[in-house]
């Protein structure tokens, strides 16, 4: 699988702002970025609102796009600790 020039950004500072349109790994960070999963994550369980949120941007791989959400969240997270932020 290839990594478009904003994910291969992303992935050296997960805060850089970057996005293609289109791009799966994007959509992913997007959400990870914007908190979509911290409801579910702090529950526990996957709340409605995110499923279909997931469901309406991934169709069938909203679940793919769960895990790589919950990784960028991860990654997002540490390198803004890094920074000395959140």
């Amino acid at each position: 699988m290839s990594v478009c020039p904003a994910c291969a950004s992303a992935h050296q500072d997960p805060d850089c702002g970057q996005w293609e349109n289109g791009c799966f790994g994007c959509q992913a960070r997007a959400f990870a970025a914007l908190g979509m999963h911290t409801e579910s994550a702090e529950r526990g369980a996957m709340t409605p609102r995110y499923r279909g949120a997931l469901e309406k941007v991934f169709g069938a791989r909203w679940k793919e796009a769960h895990e790589a959400v919950k990784a960028w969240g991860q990654k997002i997270t540490a390198a803004a600790r890094q920074k000395g932020g959140r």
